[in-house]
This record gives structure tokens, C-alpha cells and sequence, in this order.
């Protein structure tokens, strides 16, 4: 029968780990002047043992609904090039808007507000090099986006639409046609929609399934910049994002609003091209050599895959109680100021059915796991104790870590490792006790 240190034995024993220094194999015995010999504790510490790490892609991720539409094409010169659209039902601002008589269109007009963060003062609404111009293009969907279905990163935009485009700008971030306002407007050359909207019965502007019949919604999307150029982030809950028709009837002339927001499907898609990175054979081959560096890109880009295949050999030692493990990721902060690495990553496992799931210790909040960037030490370190020692036991079957942006659906942030057979390698930390 396997014995167990006690949970309030492991926590008396967590504070003793910083007597420990990275040496490999240590060992330690503790309290002997207090304790009997027969209570002594014996501490080691191993920083030797195998990790198998590779590039791989990334699963498909939901992007479903989310608050921040993803727009523009980013040219890394490591990862390559990353392209984002977006694509949104527009609701009406009023149930059943009365347009007067003969009401007649005027212009269109599609704003998008950047998105803020008050709470951080170097917060830039862009990933990536802003100062190449965009090229912005908007097309009426021409199939309904449903709520009831998950919509994923790897959709293409392009099966949702066809015919002229509606409207396009050419801009460059911050410096657009609306800039003391904080939004990008882009003026609708076709009219169509509005035409649609203003000759609608009345039924139809009083039922929403009806109208999204009438009007599926719209795809923003931007053509592919040579060089440099920056993936662009906008709010659709602000009221500053909105299609504004400006027309006149008998009467008057006026204005009127559609909105993206929570009660409009809405959801981004991706596309990468991997090719002349300098990862690209090692995603099509799982069985390729250690690499120097590991990779890491957000809006279902390349994860980093851990294994461990040698762990289940300690339980030979005994009963192994882990008291503490922790990877220890460095940073290649080369051109770090352009392409910032993620606030936070976050480690998941895949199960007997190779879905992804949480480790337990992300539940017990950063201190303990670690999921935040250390820019002073330029490095991430996780905690895995649990799942480590759940290898050791044989509860879990290594599937593989795999390491990804916390934010993944919204986060083009991308980081570079170094890896196994690097001259500064990642090192998986162990502290452990063989319970007598």
C-alpha cells in the first residue's frame, strides 16, 4: 500500500525549499537535532530529468461570440504571416423603426472603435508594426451565422460571402479618418443593405430571426501586407462601433444605427502561413529531432508540447511524494518591443480522449501556478507539482503538456523558448521525498 505525506506535513515542508540550491540530486535531512531518527524527512532535488519538447499546431479553438473583433494582417519575420477577419450579425438599435414616408438612402458608414484599457496606460489597440497602411474591405455575408452554432478559428471568411465588396479603407492604426472620435470609419460605396433595410415590412424589423433572414451581417477583412503591418483590436460593446445609415424622407433627414453586440452572433477566424519559418518541417514531423527553440503564437497558432517519458520510472525508488515542480521556460526576448510575448500562458493536458483539460493547479491562482511573463527574469515558470506526481503514480498516461496564450481566442501575441538542446535549456525542477 502506497503511504502519503499528510497535506499539513507538504506544507510544512514547501517552506524548507528555499534552503535548496540547483544542484543535481541533493539531498538533504532536516530537523535531526528535533527529531527522532525514526521521524527523520529526507529532501532531493533533481534538475536532470528528460523533457521531450516540440513545436506543434495548435488545436482548433471555438471563437464563437467574443467582445473583440480581430482585424488585419501581421508579417513576423520568425513565425511568418498571420492574417485575422471577422465576420457579425448587426441588430437594429429600436424594434420596428418607422423611416417616414419614401424614405431614400443617402450613405453608409461602418465605425470601429479601438479597443482601451484604462487601466493600463501603454495599452496599444495592435499586434505587431502599425506603420505599413492597411488595406480594409467589408462584404455582406450572404448566409445567416446562427447562435446556436460554435464557429471556429479555422473557418473560412471567404465561404461566407460573395460579390462586391461593400466599402474599403486604406489606413494606417491611429491615424484613420475618425481619430478624435477612436474609430475607424469605413464609407459604403454599395448601398444595398440600407436599400434593404429602408424597403423591409414591418414584421420583418419587428422579428430579429426574421431580419438576420434579410440582412446576415457583415465580414471585415484586409488584404495581406508584404511587410510589417499590424492585426488591429476593436470594441464591438462600444457604442462608437455601429453601421450608421445617414437618409432623408419627406420630411427630414436623419440617421440610424445597427449594432454588434452581445445579442449578435459574431466570431473571428485565422489563417497562418508556417512556411518559411524556421519551425515549419517540425510540425509536419512528430518525430524530429530536439529543437533549439520553441515556438508559441495565440489565435490557434503552435503550442509547445511537453513529455516527461521516463517520470513513471521513479515510483521504482519507492513511494515518491512531489513536493514541488516547476518548468522553467526562458524567453528569447530578441525583438520583444514589436512582438510582445503574452501577459500570461496557461498549461493544459490532454486526457484518455485527447481533449484538453486544466491542470488542478491552475485553480490555485498565479502565485501558485505561474501562467504570468516575469519580464525581469524574462521567463515563465509553472508549477505542475500534481500533475507530475499523478505521472509518477500512473494515474495520468503522458499525453503531453502543452503550453498556449491564456487568452488564445483574442491573443496574436506570440513567444520563443529556448529549448531542450539550447546552451540556456529548459529545465524541469523537482523536489521530492521517497516516503519511508
Amino acid at each position: 500500500m502506497k503511504k502519503y505525506l499528510t497535506l499539513s506535513q507538504l506544507l510544512g515542508l514547501a517552506f524548507l525549499l528555499f534552503i535548496l540550491v540547483s544542484a543535481c540530486k541533493k539531498e538533504n535531512f532536516l530537523g535531526a537535532n528535533q527529531l527522532s531518527p525514526d521521524e527523520k524527512v529526507e529532501f532531493s532535488f533533481s534538475d536532470t530529468t528528460t523533457v521531450k519538447a516540440h513545436t506543434v499546431r495548435a488545436d482548433t479553438i471555438v471563437t464563437s461570440n467574443v467582445s473583440t473583433a480581430l482585424i488585419g494582417s501581421c508579417s513576423d519575420p520568425v513565425f511568418g504571416s498571420t492574417k485575422a477577419e471577422f465576420l457579425s450579425r448587426f441588430i437594429l438599435s429600436e424594434i420596428a423603426p418607422d423611416f417616414g414616408d419614401n424614405p431614400v438612402v443617402d450613405s453608409m458608414t461602418l465605425f470601429l472603435a479601438y479597443k482601451t484599457d484604462v487601466n493600463n496606460i501603454n495599452y496599444k489597440p495592435y499586434y505587431g508594426k502599425p506603420a505599413t497602411p492597411q488595406d480594409l474591405k467589408v462584404f455582406e455575408l450572404n448566409k445567416n451565422i446562427h447562435d446556436t452554432i460554435n464557429y471556429f478559428a479555422y473557418y473560412k471568411a471567404t465561404d461566407y460571402y460573395s460579390g462586391n465588396e461593400l466599402g474599403s479603407l486604406t489606413y494606417i492604426v491611429g491615424d484613420d479618418v475618425e481619430n478624435s472620435t477612436g474609430t475607424v470609419a469605413i464609407k459604403f460605396t454599395d448601398l444595398n443593405i440600407g436599400n434593404k433595410l429602408l424597403q423591409a415590412d414591418e414584421e420583418t424589423l419587428k422579428d430579429d430571426s426574421l431580419f438576420f433572414e434579410l440582412i446576415n451581417g457583415l465580414c471585415i477583412t484586409a488584404d495581406e501586407s508584404p511587410v510589417d503591418a499590424a492585426i488591429v483590436f476593436f470594441d464591438l460593446f462600444s457604442e462608437k462601433t455601429k453601421l450608421a445609415m445617414y437618409y432623408h424622407n419627406d420630411t427630414d433627414t436623419l440617421a440610424y444605427n445597427l449594432y454588434s453586440n452581445i445579442h449578435c452572433t459574431r466570431f473571428n477566424v485565422f489563417s497562418h502561413d508556417y512556411s518559411n519559418s524556421p519551425f515549419s518541417e517540425e510540425l509536419d514531423n512528430p518525430d524530429a529531432p530536439q529543437a533549439e527553440k520553441l515556438y508559441v503564437q495565440g489565435v490557434a497558432g503552435v503550442q509547445t508540447k511537453f513529455t516527461f517519458p521516463f517520470v513513471k520510472e521513479w515510483a521504482k525508488l519507492g513511494t515518491i511524494s512531489i513536493i514541488n515542480a516547476e518548468l522553467n521556460m526562458e524567453v528569447d526576448i530578441s525583438d520583444i518591443e514589436s512582438f510582445s510575448p503574452p501577459d500570461k500562458l496557461m498549461v493544459v493536458r490532454k486526457d484518455e480522449a485527447l481533449t484538453e483539460v486544466l491542470l488542478t493547479e491552475y485553480f490555485s491562482g498565479d502565485a501558485y501556478y505561474g501562467e504570468s511573463f516575469n519580464s525581469t527574469d524574462n521567463k515563465y515558470i509553472f508549477n505542475i507539482t500534481d500533475y507530475i506526481q499523478k505521472l509518477v503514480e500512473g494515474d495520468f498516461k503522458d499525453n503531453g503538456l502543452f503550453v498556449q496564450p491564456l487568452t488564445n481566442k483574442i491573443s496574436p501575441n506570440r513567444t520563443i523558448f529556448e529549448g531542450t538542446v539550447s546552451t540556456k535549456p529548459l529545465k524541469l525542477k523537482i523536489t521530492y521525498t521517497v516516503v519511508k
